[in-house]
């Protein structure tokens, strides 16, 4: 009978020991990569209600006979819906990151209730579209391929 055996060296054993306790570190080198997700998610929130659009690519609904009258006595544009009367809102939207989880949500309890009642009124801005969607989960692949990188 022939026998064949195959014997992994203690090296072997301290490399993969090794790779495994750096891997259990993984949420924590994913931390900078989701801070900076965070922005880029932001950003292009910001960008796209500053275009007048919901997460949808939908046009916002018009603002109220009220508001627009509102708006133009403080000198404010009444013709685009773009969700910046005093640029507060957007430039309020921050990122957290909890238990390994990245949220979008506002440095702010008014900023928070303001979008709040933008989504009331159909203005649906802080949510993302399925390409910003996408555009994260790539990102996240993508790093963790370069944390992964770093270990091999």
């Amino acid at each position: 009978m022939i026998k064949y055996s195959i014997t992994v060296s203690k090296d072997q054993i301290k490399n993969i020991k090794s790779l495994f306790g750096k891997l259990a570190n993984l949420p924590k080198l994913l931390n900078p990569y989701l801070q900076l997700l965070g922005n880029d998610l932001n950003f292009k929130i910001r960008q796209r209600t500053q275009g007048g659009k919901d997460y949808k690519g939908s046009s916002f609904d018009e603002y109220s006979e009220s508001y627009k009258k509102f708006r133009e006595k403080k000198g404010r544009q009444t013709h685009a819906v773009n969700l910046t009367f005093t640029g507060q809102m957007l430039n309020s939207m921050s990122k957290t990151l909890l238990n390994n989880n990245l949220v979008l949500n506002f440095l702010n309890a008014d900023q928070s209730k303001k979008a709040f009642y933008a989504h009331e009124k159909n203005r649906k801005f802080h949510l993302l579209s399925n390409a910003e969607k996408m555009f994260a989960h790539t990102s996240i692949d993508q790093s963790i391929n370069t944390i992964l990188k770093d270990y091999q």
